[in-house]
Formats: structure tokens, sequence, C-alpha cells
């Protein structure tokens, strides 16, 4: 995967990611784990067409506001003080699980 493909996929699920959050689908998301080819999720239950139809409304929305995204490297050590001082604990210890030394992800 080249680098520009890589970047897209990272946006793709940043943005997925947040749609599936700020939703209120017809089942609950029981993981999300971010690895260096996209995004991976389970969810409690199947998703129903309307499920479907809003996340690609709210993905739809996204892509409108003209979000700007940034792209962020940093070592693996270093990215998990900066997601604990965020406050965001679920990426700190993904980032901290991570198998590479550089941690890639992108902010809102």
């Amino acid at each position: 995967m080249n680098s520009d493909s890589k970047r897209l996929s990272l946006l793709f699920s940043c943005l997925f990611e947040m749609a599936l959050t700020d939703l209120q689908l017809s089942c609950n998301i029981t993981s999300l784990v971010h690895h260096n080819q996209g995004l991976c999720f389970q969810l409690s239950g199947p998703l129903s067409t309307s499920d479907f139809e809003r996340l690609d409304d709210q993905l739809h929305t996204y892509l409108r506001e003209n979000l700007e995204i940034t792209s962020h490297e940093m070592m693996r050590e270093n990215a998990v003080d900066y997601f604990e001082h965020l406050g965001l604990k679920e990426s700190a210890k993904l980032a901290g699980e991570c198998s590479y030394n550089v941690v890639s992800f992108m902010r809102l």
C-alpha cells in the first residue's frame, strides 16, 4: 500500500470511527481497534438498512464540513504519553500495544 493509499485509508477510518461513535445505532460497538491498514470493529448485532443509510449520511456531512485533519507520527512511548495527557485511555492502550516503534494517527 503506497503512502497516499495508507493516508486515505486512515482518513476514512477516522471519519468512520467518528460516525460510529456519534450515531445511535440499532446495535452497540463492542470493540474498536486501529491497525496499520485501517479500522476493525465488532458490533453486538447486525446493522440495519437504516443504520447503513445513517452512517452514509453522517460521513457525507463530515466531508461537507471540510474538517481540518492532521496526520501525526511519534514514537510509541511518546504517543502513549500524549494520549494519556488527553485522557484518551483506549488510544493510549492501543498505542502501547502497537508492534511498531512509530505510531501514526490522524486528529480532527
